[in-house]
């Protein structure tokens, strides 16, 4: 006779759920163009919190189960910012000295769009009319703009900031013109045939 509960098929009854494991790896850092960074830098900090989560449920100490950043960047890239961008070994290379010019690179402006950021945003900013909430459209419409601001390395001067920063309102009056002026043209249109009709 088995000390086991046993089922009709002949499996052992569990008393205490199977464990479910999940690998979850960094994200490797394989371009230094910007676009790349920028989209790095959002998956290194899903995947940050993502073990900060899974520390506080387990118990494990955060620091033993993230990875460095410098085991995560592809060989190469890693040689050539040890030679060309931090100018240290590459033995020596810290996560932090990585981060800084990951920070640097990410967040000056994208010479493309440097002479008219206008164009930039009335080619990119567009309100979604086809989304029926009108508070998701709003929030789908702010997200957007957060995105072209972080994507091409306008923080500087349009970043949200801390309100407490002394040039806050500085950058609040270009970005809230910038949001003001990339209305679609349709919610202006829909709102006169709205007014028109009474």
């Amino acid at each position: 006779m088995s000390r086991f509960r046993m089922e009709s098929d002949g499996d052992a009854v569990m008393t205490v759920p199977q464990p479910i494991f999940e690998v979850v790896l960094p994200p490797t850092l394989e371009g230094w163009d910007q676009a790349s960074l920028i989209k790095w830098r959002r998956a290194r900090t899903q995947y940050e919190e993502t073990i900060r989560e899974r520390c506080q449920w387990s118990g494990e100490e955060y620091s033993r189960v993230l990875r460095e950043i410098r085991t995560a960047v592809d060989p190469g890239l890693l040689d050539f910012l040890a030679s060309y961008e931090i100018g240290k070994p590459k033995d020596e290379i810290s996560d932090e000295d990585i981060m800084a010019k990951i920070k640097e690179r990410c967040e000056t402006m994208n010479k493309e769009y440097l002479a008219n950021p206008a164009a930039l945003f009335s080619q990119q900013l567009k309100m979604d009319l086809t989304i029926k909430d009108v508070p998701n459209r709003i929030a789908t419409y702010f997200r957007l703009f957060e995105n072209i601001i972080a994507e091409n390395g306008f923080q500087e001067n349009l970043g949200r900031g801390d309100t407490k920063d002394a040039d806050y309102g500085a950058r609040m009056k270009p970005r809230t013109k910038i949001l003001v002026e990339n209305l679609d043209r349709q919610c202006y249109v829909t709102k006169l045939r709205v007014c028109w009709s009474w």
